[in-house]
């Protein structure tokens, strides 16, 4: 039989040796403290600079900032070349993405500040610049260079048919140790940075931490209120930081969270959550929309536990998200719904239960706790029965 990576360790490795696309390497060597000083100066002055192969020349560059999601600026790759030039009130975590024939074909992520920025779409970064520079001054390759020959070594001795398993265990167990290392050391570095420096260095470093730390969100909480107001207030690490208070407050075991929906009844009239949820009954909680393919991929395990528990001790509710009432109505016609529907609602709404995305299926108890979470596909029958037969 052959053995394996247990799969928590595969999703680790991948992250480390993916990080260059995620994070770029934001760290600087042994924490490095780069001065505030660098980016509090009014209008400072920047170019940006980078070259692509001839072959992409009249390939669309856009400037994005992951404030807002919003374009500042659109150029055009002439001669392999491009350039930015502008004025920032303080350094930000900008991204430059390359289109040729409508397609994306490279992507850089750097912090916009004073000075000449030269992009490496090698590396996917910029350099040239203090806090760009302390970005890459962590030789991330060398720390993590060895993990993939080494689990290509693991997965060829399992495919050995005469290979010892003692073996092949210790060298799991040596990887494994070795990531669980890296994996401390680059907590503690990310750390470091995002608590010392009042910049865009620190908010990138938040940003890293939010994967790093995806088992301990209470340490990412603890961290986050450590930084500065600036990295504190950087609108992404803000939004990570609202969405992991909002992951942590519906885990299983806890209270519902009362969401109202203005427009929600039928009618028009006001709506809330506790209308239904925590006034006596099991109930299968469904936001979804019918403009999204996975959402109507549920109905029919809905249908299913619908026709085989509705009654007095249980009852399904769906909550459609950004969704036109009269393309809802007409979904619910179509498949013949039974089952109550709030309108009208936002991503604001799934947001406040901890996710960026639909379809999104919560079981609550009588009492509005919550059973089960982000159920899907056979998972829901499974849950139902089990939570009815206790």
């Amino acid at each position: 039989m052959k053995t394996i990576l247990p799969s928590i360790l595969l999703i680790f490795v991948a992250t480390l040796l993916h990080a260059q696309d995620i994070a770029q390497q934001t760290m600087a060597r042994d924490g490095e403290k780069i001065s505030a000083a660098i980016s509090a100066k009014a209008q400072q002055h920047y170019v940006i600079k980078g070259e692509l192969p001839d072959s992409l020349d009249g390939a669309k560059i856009q400037l994005l900032d992951y404030e807002g999601e919003r374009i500042c600026s659109t150029t055009t790759l002439k001669n392999g070349q491009f350039e930015f030039k502008g004025e920032i009130e303080r350094d930000s975590i900008r991204r430059i993405d390359v289109y040729h024939n409508d397609r994306p074909v490279n992507y850089a992520n750097f912090i916009v500040e004073a000075g000449e920025i030269t992009i490496d779409f090698i590396k996917h970064l910029g350099k040239g610049t203090p806090l760009n520079d302390a970005m890459v001054s962590i030789d991330f390759d060398t720390r993590t260079q060895g993990l993939q020959d080494k689990m290509k070594a693991i997965y060829a001795l399992s495919e050995d048919p005469n290979h010892k398993q003692e073996q092949l265990d210790s060298m799991q167990n040596a990887l494994t140790e070795e990531i669980q290392k890296i994996r401390t050391e680059f907590i503690a570095d990310y750390s470091k940075i995002a608590k010392e420096n009042d910049n865009a260095l620190g908010c990138w470093a938040m940003w890293q931490l939010k994967d790093l730390l995806a088992d301990n969100p209470e340490k990412f909480i603890e961290i986050y209120s450590e930084t500065s107001p600036y990295v504190q207030h950087y609108e992404p690490v803000l939004y990570l930081k609202q969405t992991i208070e909002n992951q942590l407050s519906v885990r299983v075991g806890n209270q519902f969270k009362e969401l109202v929906f203005p427009t929600g009844n039928p009618d028009g009239t006001s709506a809330k959550l506790s209308d239904f949820v925590g006034r006596g009954k099991f109930i299968l909680l469904d936001f979804w929309a019918s403009w999204y393919g996975p959402c109507r991929g549920e109905t029919p395990n809905l249908k299913a536990v619908y026709e085989k528990f509705h009654g007095d001790r249980f009852d399904i509710l769906s909550v459609a998200i950004q969704d036109k009432r009269e393309n809802t109505l007409k979904l619910i016609n179509e498949e013949r719904i039974p089952w109550p529907q709030i309108f009208d609602a936002t991503f604001d709404d799934v947001k406040a239960y901890g996710s960026d995305g639909i379809p999104l299926i919560i079981l609550f108890s009588p009492k509005g706790k919550i059973l089960a979470y982000n159920l899907r596909g056979a998972e829901i029958m499974k849950a139902v029965e089990k939570a009815l037969a206790e």
